[in-house]
């Protein structure tokens, strides 16, 4: 009884997050119109911010590899945040 009872907390537990995370984080099918504004453009290497936090603000670089079917990397770098962004959506302008 005790096992089933454990495995029916841990399934309602499951339910609550995926339901927060679906209310917080919205649907992925919806465009993205809002854009981060940065007075520089991206350069090769150039690190700059995502958000506008003071502190541990999430960045993301442009890279060129010498990798010719992926010839060029984004890497985002969120390791002085105090928050976790999962399925973060990148857009961009070539405007």
């Amino acid at each position: 009884m005790k096992k089933v009872l454990f495995f029916s907390l841990l399934a309602a537990m499951g339910a609550g997050i995926s339901a927060q995370n679906l209310i917080n984080n919205g649907k992925f099918e919806t465009e993205v119109t809002a854009k981060v504004t940065n007075p520089n453009k991206a350069n090769e290497g150039e690190w700059f911010v995502m958000n506008n936090e003071t502190e541990g603000a999430t960045t993301i670089s442009w890279t060129k590899t010498s990798d010719t079917a992926y010839p060029n990397a984004v890497k985002m770098d969120n390791s002085g945040a105090r928050k976790i962004f999962r399925g973060t959506r990148l857009s961009w302008d070539n405007g």
